[in-house]
Formats: structure tokens, C-alpha cells, sequence
């Protein structure tokens, strides 16, 4: 027999070709009657309905999808050459309330691959309050502590912000920070119009985070269209306009709802900053978009590549040039997907986040600590961060690969169905009036909040599954309390300083600072105005004294915030108070899997059961199978257990449950009698038998865990 190998092999020769519909059809047979819809099609936060199976013949209906990268649109991206000759910058918002300390960290990251500076503000910065006017719990939460040109030394310090771009996000409005930067070149010598970067505000978005703003709306923009106007007067190339889509990422948003909301804040830029006199060509040009990132990873590289078209989208709707105004996309990797439970999965999921960023075009990635979300990161986990992107970049060589994704029938499909869905979003905001009016009326939260907790639910049924969290548990993981913020100690050391700063200084020249502030706040023109005030910067004037003579404003904006819970939180409150019985009473609390019958008739309950509580922080034994309860009560006596778990099959239980539920009760009368499984034509028989409680695919595991809890006196 010859079996030498011909020397050209084509597939196609040896296999007919068939279509899409011919597959579907082979499956539907397959499923024996099973809708295709319920067993195939995935369903998705963002009301996309995920095929198994995609084709050429779902790219022959999408529009645009012949081009090269760098055109129409920015499909594609929106460099020709994609990363391989300009790569992403990378960077990391090093969190630390005190500059001094901020600036360690930053040194020791530049030298070691970070290629931006991002300085992350505390709320009291952002509301433009000296740090001893601010409260505590506000002053130094979630960034650093900036008073004046003093903390931007200590901060910078041996940082040569010319050489690598700086961004700074500032809440509602960049025009203080702008004076104390512009005071900071100054004093420091550094040229002003070489820092490239953005100083950015989001007036709107501030307002939703916050639910408080210490100016208007109209205030906040004009303060903007300042801004915009002093840095064209400095020749300065920096951002002003930030569109924080990732704001709403970190509360719960969807991909879909991202975009519609970031395009809305974008049209409210353009829209109200022209009416303030600012060229609308220019306002683009003025943007940058902040966008999350959730773990999601191909829903996530349609999602950049669909916030190009639909950036294009909406200056073609302002008569704009679409096709040559290219998105300046930053990435930060999102906290809202991380747990303290089994940390060291968060790595994992911000490998994951970072190369969808990377993928779908972005040209900032800021990548969080896999600890950043339960304690002050250090040195390795800062270091985790900052290498997965240098490891992506220099090892696996995405930076040499130019729209990794494009062709692929399933993300251009996708991409597609994003921006249908995104735009039509967008529009349901437009209707409501726009972003602004939209988070006033509640809109937004409300939409927002009702997606996070449908999240919640689904991973409290394990509908969604969270690695480590509710499936996968390590149960002989000590669960750490999450690090508490010492608020008043930050508080009293910025208060002390500033107040020592002030006792110890010139009086004679804060007193002449001061005097002048009053000639700042008289002048009219805003441009000249911030130039006075960036020259009283320079000398010493600080950012509180600085804003409470630049407002024009006597009103205030407030709304009502949304408040949201991690998809993990509720899990890792369970680890908590598991954890806590622990070293109270020296084991976890216990778990007998009582295994009735052959492997194959109790196998598949008994593992779902033990998945089902470890992630609850139960020490669980499974039980060997037993032929008849009776030969197993004495095993289950001996794991010293005080819940147990019959598991079995529906056919068995109208026999095994009250020989169960007898035997555990003779010995503990308050013991914890569970069923594995819900057969609901036997449930009431069983409770009335004492069985406690069922669990099943589908149950809400968290709930079922504290009622357990609760009866066995686990403290909360």
C-alpha cells in the first residue's frame, strides 16, 4: 500500500463547502429539540446576543469593513503603523496621599519601563480646597494632596516632565491646576508649552461621581473654554477636555453604555464650549477620552475600535472633519472587576484588561496593582502592573502587530453590533437632553445602577463566574481585612504642614499675595486672569486661595450618587465572616458532604456542593459514598461538621431524606439538613421531613450561605 504523501494537499478538495445555515442546522439535530436560542446564544450586558459560530457570511452585511488602518473612520486604528513605530504609552496612577512619597514611587517607575506620568488628585484637590480646608476621608482619598507649587516640587522632583508626557485628571475644571502648574515652571524653570499630556476636567462627570460640585455647569465650562484659551496663549499643546468614560465603568457600566455616555459628554463639550467662543474644529483636538476596561476581552477590543466610529460619528453630525481628527484613547484597567479574595487572580485579570486595550488601539494604558482595591500598593504588586504591559509589549510583540483583531468574523461583527447599540443609547440620552440633564434627572444612575446590580445577582447565582471568588475558591487562603484608610492621620499631617507653611512664611509677602488675589479676581479677562494667578502661584499662593478668588460662581450643583457594590463584595463579606470564625474558634466553619450511592449517582451534586460552599469559606470533607445513610453517619459525626449535605439523585430522595434528616438530628438536633438538588414536586415534602434548605444551579449562593450562617451563629 502506498502511504507516501501527495505533494500538495488541498482541504478544499477533500471537504464540500458548506454555510452557515447548514451548520445551524446540524446543531439544531443535535440538541433534540432544545431551542437554539436557549442552549447556544450567549447573552450580554450589553444586549448582544453572542453567536457560537461566526462566518465570512456575517461580514458580507457590515459596512466599511475594506480599509486600511489610519482611514475612514479609524476602524482600524488611528495610526497607519498601528503601535510598531509610536507605542502605547505606558503608565501607572501610583496612589499615595503624600507628594514626597508619590515621587519615590514615580522615580523608581520611570526608570524602570513607565513612559508617562500620571498624577492621580485627592478629592480636596479636585474641589479646589487647600488640604486643612478640606475634611477627613476626603484629603488624600484616592490620589495625591496638591496645595501649591511646594507639593508639585516634592511630587516632581528629579522629573523631567518635558521628556515624558504628564496626565493629570482635575474633576470639574483644569483652571486652578493649570495656574499651579504654570507656577510650577515658573519656579522650577521647565518650560511650559514642552509639557505635553492633558490637564483635563469632566465637569458633568464630576457631578455624577460625586454628586456634589462647588460651581455650576455653566461655570465649570466657562472655566473651561479659560483654560483652553490660556494654553493656546502659551502655545501649550495640552488636553483640557477629558470625556471619563471610565468613571462610569468603575459604578457598573456596560461596554454599550460607556460609549453612548462618552459620546454624550463629548457632544456637551463641543455644544456649550462653542457657544463660549471656542472655535468648534479646535474642540476635538482638546479631547481626551479616558476609558475602562472590564475583563470581558473580545467585547472589549470591539469596544475601542467601535469608539472611533462613533467618535467620527458625532463630528460628521457637527459638520466636523471626522477623517482627520483622531481619538486620543487612554485605558485604565478597572478595579470594579477585582476582589481581595484570592488576590493574586486580579494579575490575571489586568494581563486580560491591558491586551484588549492594546488590541483595540489605545494609546494610554494606565494598569492598576492586583492589591490596589484592599491595601497601600508596594513595590512588587506596583512593579506586577507596570511589567504587564513592558511583558506585552517586549515579549509577546503587540506592538509589532497592526489591528490584531481586524477580519476576524466575530470582533467586526461585534464591532458592529457595539456601535448600533452604543449610538442608539446615545440617542435615548440626546432625548432626555443631553448628559448634563440626563444625570440630573437621574437617568443615568438609574440605568447604571440597575446593570450593576443584575452583575451582582448574576454572580451571587454563578450565573457569571468570578475565578477564585464564587467558583474555584482556595478556602485555605487567609482572607485579609481590607487595609482602612487612616483618614485623620492624612488629614493632620497636611493640615500641620500647611498650617506651619503659613506661620513660618513671610507674612509681609503672603499678606502682598493675598492683596493681589483681590486685583486677580477683579480682572475681567479670564486668560490674563489665570496668568496673574499662575505669577501668585509661582510666589507662593495656594491652590484654595487661588480658587476662592478665580470663581465667578455662588451656586453650587448636586445630585443624587449612585452607590454600587463590587460583583465580588458580597462574596468576599462571606470569606470575611468565615474568616472570622476561624480565629475565634480555630477551623472554618465545617461542611459534611453526606454521599449517598455510586460515584456516578452522586458525584456530579456532591461536586457541585462542594464548589457551591468553599466559595462561602466553608471547610468542606467530602464524604466517601455509602450504599445506605446509616453506613455513613458515623463518618459524618466524626468531621465534627455542623451542616451536611445529602447528596444524591430526585428518584432516591422520597426514600434517603427522612432516614437523613432522622439520623443527623438524633445527633445534633441543631444540625443543618441540606438537599443537593430542587426536585419541586418533592420540596414541600421535604421541608415538612427537615431539610433546611436546597441548593441547585441557579441558587443565590450568597443568600443560602448567610441563612446558614446566621443559624449557626457565625458572627457578622
Amino acid at each position: 500500500m502506498d502511504q507516501t504523501l501527495p505533494k500538495e494537499f488541498k482541504l478544499r478538495d477533500e471537504f464540500a463547502p458548506s454555510s452557515y445555515r447548514d451548520w445551524r442546522a446540524l446543531a439544531e439535530v443535535d440538541l433534540k429539540g432544545v431551542p437554539f436560542e436557549k442552549k447556544l446564544i450567549t447573552k450580554t450586558y450589553e444586549n448582544i446576543d453572542l453567536e457560537p459560530l461566526y462566518t465570512k457570511e456575517h461580514l458580507e452585511i457590515l459596512k466599511n469593513i475594506e480599509q486600511f488602518p489610519g482611514f475612514t473612520k479609524f476602524l482600524r486604528g488611528s495610526k497607519p503603523d498601528g503601535s510598531s513605530v509610536n507605542t502605547w504609552f505606558i503608565a501607572q496612577g501610583l496612589i499615595h496621599p503624600l507628594a514626597e512619597n508619590f515621587n519615590k514611587l514615580l522615580l523608581d517607575s520611570l526608570l524602570r519601563g513607565q513612559t508617562a506620568v500620571v498624577l492621580p488628585l485627592d478629592k480636596t484637590t479636585k474641589l479646589g480646597l487647600d488640604a486643612d480646608y478640606g475634611k477627613p476621608g476626603e484629603t488624600g482619598d484616592g490620589g495625591v494632596s496638591i496645595s501649591g507649587t511646594g507639593s508639585l516640587s516634592r511630587a516632581f522632583l528629579g522629573v523631567d516632565l518635558t521628556a515624558c508626557p504628564l496626565f493629570v485628571s482635575t474633576g470639574f475644571s483644569p483652571f486652578v491646576f493649570l495656574s499651579i502648574l504654570k507656577g510650577y515652571s515658573i519656579k522650577e524653570g521647565v518650560e511650559f508649552n514642552k509639557i505635553n499630556g492633558s490637564v483635563s476636567a469632566d465637569p458633568v462627570t464630576f457631578l455624577f461621581e460625586n454628586g456634589e460640585m462647588p460651581v455650576s455647569i455653566d461655570e465649570a465650562y466657562s472655566q473651561l473654554a479659560t483654560s483652553i484659551r490660556f494654553l493656546e496663549s502659551e502655545n501649550s499643546g495640552l488636553r483640557t477636555i477629558g470625556i471619563n468614560g471610565a468613571t462610569y465603568v468603575e459604578k457598573g457600566a456596560s461596554a454599550v453604555q460607556e460609549l453612548g455616555i462618552s459620546m454624550s459628554l463629548a457632544v456637551e463639550a463641543i455644544c456649550r464650549l462653542s457657544e463660549l467662543g471656542i472655535d468648534p474644529a479646535t474642540i476635538p483636538q482638546k479631547m481626551i477620552f479616558n476609558f475602562g476596561t472590564s475583563t470581558n476581552l473580545f467585547m472589549e477590543i470591539a469596544k475601542f475600535r467601535a469608539a472611533r466610529i462613533l467618535f467620527s460619528e458625532v463630528l460628521s453630525s457637527f459638520n466636523l472633519p471626522s477623517d482627520s481628527v483622531k481619538m486620543f484613547a487612554a485605558a485604565k484597567t478597572s478595579g470594579y472587576y477585582h476582589s481581595f479574595v484570592d488576590p493574586y487572580v486580579n494579575m490575571l485579570r489586568v494581563t486580560t484588561q491591558a491586551f484588549s486595550a492594546i488590541i483595540g488601539g489605545v494609546d494610554l494604558i494606565e494598569t492598576l496593582p492586583f492589591d490596589s482595591s484592599f491595601e497601600q500598593p508596594d513595590e512588587f504588586s506596583n512593579r506586577i502592573a507596570r511589567n504587564t504591559q513592558i511583558i506585552l509589549s517586549e515579549e509577546s510583540h503587540l506592538n509589532h502587530v497592526i489591528d490584531a483583531a481586524g477580519g476576524s468574523f466575530y470582533v467586526e461583527t461585534l464591532t458592529a453590533q457595539i456601535v448600533d447599540n452604543a449610538w442608539s443609547y446615545f440617542r435615548e440620552i440626546e432625548d432626555q437632553g443631553g448628559i448634563y440633564k440626563a444625570v440630573i434627572a437621574g437617568k443615568i444612575q438609574s440605568d447604571i445602577s440597575g446593570l450593576a446590580q443584575k452583575r451582582v445577582k448574576d454572580v451571587a447565582t454563578r450565573k457569571t463566574v468570578i475565578v477564585g471568588v464564587n467558583s474555584y475558591a482556595n478556602v485555605k487562603e487567609e482572607v485579609k481585612q481590607p487595609m482602612v484608610f487612616d483618614a485623620r492621620k492624612i488629614y493632620d499631617l497636611r493640615a500641620a504642614y500647611l498650617q506651619k507653611l503659613r506661620v513660618s512664611g513671610n507674612g509681609g509677602i503672603h499678606s502682598s499675595i493675598l492683596k493681589d488675589l483681590e486685583d486677580v479676581k477683579n480682572e475681567k479677562d479670564g486668560v490674563n486672569k489665570l496668568k496673574l494667578a499662575s505669577s501668585l502661584a509661582a510666589k507662593g499662593a495656594t491652590l484654595g486661595e487661588i480658587f476662592s478668588h478665580m470663581s465667578n460662581s455662588a451656586v453650587s450643583e448636586t445630585v443624587e450618587p449612585i452607590t454600587v457594590k463590587r460583583p465580588a463584595h458580597d462574596f468576599e463579606q462571606l470569606r470575611i465572616r468565615a474568616s472570622a470564625h476561624k480565629r475565634k474558634n480555630g477551623s472554618l466553619p465545617k461542611l459534611y458532604l453526606f454521599n449517598v450511592g455510586p460515584v456516578k449517582q452522586h458525584k456530579a451534586r456532591a461536586d457541585f456542593s462542594r464548589g457551591f460552599f468553599e466559595a462561602g469559606g466553608f471547610e468542606v470533607t467530602y464524604g466517601q459514598g455509602v450504599s445506605e445513610v446509616s453506613a455513613g453517619v458515623e463518618a459524618a459525626v466524626a468531621s465534627g461538621a455542623q451542616v451536611f449535605v445529602l447528596c444524591s439523585t430526585d428518584d432516591t430522595y422520597p426514600e434517603l431524606v427522612p432516614q437523613f434528616v432522622k439520623a443527623i438530628k438524633q445527633i445534633d438536633k441543631d444540625a443543618i439538613c441540606i438537599l443537593a438538588g430542587y426536585p419541586k414536586d418533592q420540596v414541600e415534602a421535604h421541608k415538612q421531613t427537615g431539610i433546611d434548605e436546597f441548593i441547585f444551579v441557579g441558587a443565590n449562593v450568597v443568600q443560602v450561605i448567610n441563612n446558614i450562617f446566621d443559624r449557626m451563629g457565625v458572627e457578622k
